[in-house]
């Protein structure tokens, strides 16, 4: 498995969402991404992305329309 040897995720916007919101990301090589929500406890709220890709940026959607109101982290 490769790890990106950097990367960086911009802030979701809009933020607060409701139900959606979108986040940028970039990555410098080929590698796995996944991307989650945890919830302030820490706990797994929503695996959002799962994929292998190239060096670029990239733009996912999250739909939070099945998660309760508070506070998450990407």
């Amino acid at each position: 498995m490769n790890t990106a040897e950097s990367y960086a995720i911009s802030n979701a916007y809009p933020n607060p969402f409701n139900p959606t919101t979108t986040i940028d990301f970039s990555i410098s090589n080929s590698s796995s991404v996944s991307i989650n929500l945890y919830d302030i406890n820490g706990y797994l709220a929503q695996n959002v992305k799962e994929g292998y890709y190239g060096p670029g940026n990239y733009s996912e959607t999250i739909n939070g329309s099945s998660l309760t109101s508070g506070a998450y982290f990407i």
